[in-house]
Formats: C-alpha cells, sequence, structure tokens
C-alpha cells in the first residue's frame, strides 16, 4: 500500500515560512528547486514512524510517497515513479532495505 501526501491537495502551515525563512543567495536562485520538485520514497515498516515521517516532509512541502517494505519499494519503482529521494530503513521484514538496493 502505498500513502501518498501532496501538498497541492493539502493545505499549507503558515509556520513554515515567514520573515526568517533563509532564501538563496542570488546566484543559485536559478538552482534552487521547490520542495514539491523533489519528490521522496519512504521505505519504513513501522507504520507510526512511516506517517510521521510522510506528515513532517508534507509540513516542509515536499511529496512523499511510504511503503511498508523493500518489495513494495521496488513496485512502485518498476510503475515509473522516480523519486529524488529514498529514506530506506534497512532492517525490514518481508524485503529488508539491504535486499532493496541489491535488486534495485
Amino acid at each position: 500500500m502505498v500513502h501518498t501526501t501532496d501538498p497541492e491537495l493539502t493545505s499549507t502551515d503558515d509556520r513554515t515560512t515567514g520573515p526568517n525563512t533563509p532564501k538563496p543567495a542570488p546566484n543559485d536562485a536559478a538552482r534552487v528547486r521547490s520542495a514539491t520538485d523533489c519528490p521522496v520514497l519512504i521505505v519504513e515498516d513501522d507504520a507510526d514512524l512511516r506517517d510521521m515521517m510522510a506528515q513532517l516532509l508534507l509540513l516542509e512541502g515536499f511529496k512523499a510517497q511510504a511503503v511498508a517494505n523493500g518489495r513494495e519499494a521496488l513496485e512502485y519503482l518498476r510503475e515509473g515513479a522516480t523519486p529524488e529521494l529514498i529514506l530506506l530503513d534497512l532492517m525490514m521484514p518481508v524485503m529488508d532495505g539491504w535486499e532493496f538496493r541489491r535488486e534495485q
């Protein structure tokens, strides 16, 4: 099962931006991408931790997908998804993180 957090479908928290939010240097502005352009895949068997990480990323403006083990992560990737970052638990049932990396 894939858990989705999509900032475009969820209200934003005004506390994440404000006058004290750091701005990129002028020469770096063209290279900086928004968080919504950086999809994240969370691979974690602990449901509470998985949901907490997804919600934290959502609050920071990221689009996160969450799966429970390496096998589900491989299925997700084989469907054509291309996350920029994978947060991977190494010790999981079904397929652990090490096996996921070997088969990826």
